[in-house]
């Protein structure tokens, strides 16, 4: 019962706005040295609250990541990171740059490729977070989703050379 009160303190000390965030930031740390199924919506919640400060959600971002292939709320992780990656105009860029390689683990789960190709498609888009959008891509392997950009990214002046190159050593036995 002493280990679930200390997870449930850590807890609200790393979701209450009213700590100052690098209070947050150690209580978070010390959840990533647990098991307990609470943390992982715990630090959902806190990522997907856009009121919350860009260092708490970015380590909260982080921790997910180190969960994303074991997590029983992988979907819902993946869910919540494709919404802020989407969402362009109102996600801070480091935000999205750290959720883009994020979305890189979870590429097999519905929407993610889709959200991928679609920044790395996007030539307005931040170079950094549309590079990174590119790895993830690339890390999901030869689907036919990424063959299609990366054939569209063919011409691109900025991803082109790079898109063709996969292509080949996918193409290559």
């Amino acid at each position: 019962m002493a280990h679930e009160d200390e997870v449930t303190g850590l807890i609200h000390q790393f979701s209450d706005p009213e700590v100052e965030p690098a209070w947050r930031l150690d209580a978070l740390l010390d959840l990533q040295q647990r098991e307990d199924p609470r943390i992982t919506l715990a630090v959902l919640r806190v990522v997907s609250d856009a009121a919350q400060p860009v260092s708490v959600r970015l380590g909260g971002i982080r921790a997910l990541r180190g969960r994303l292939r074991t997590a029983p709320h992988r979907v819902e992780i993946a869910q919540v990171l494709a919404r802020i990656v989407s969402d362009s105009a109102a996600s801070d860029p480091e935000l999205r740059l750290e959720v883009t390689v994020a979305l890189g683990d979870c590429i097999d789960i519905p929407g993610v490729m889709a959200e991928l190709c679609a920044v790395c498609a996007e030539p307005g888009e931040l170079f950094d977070v549309r590079y990174a959008a590119f790895m993830s891509l690339q890390r999901g392997g030869p689907t036919p989703e990424a063959i299609d950009v990366l054939t569209r990214l063919s011409s691109d002046e900025t991803l082109g050379l790079s898109a063709q190159s996969i292509l080949l050593r996918w193409q290559s036995p």
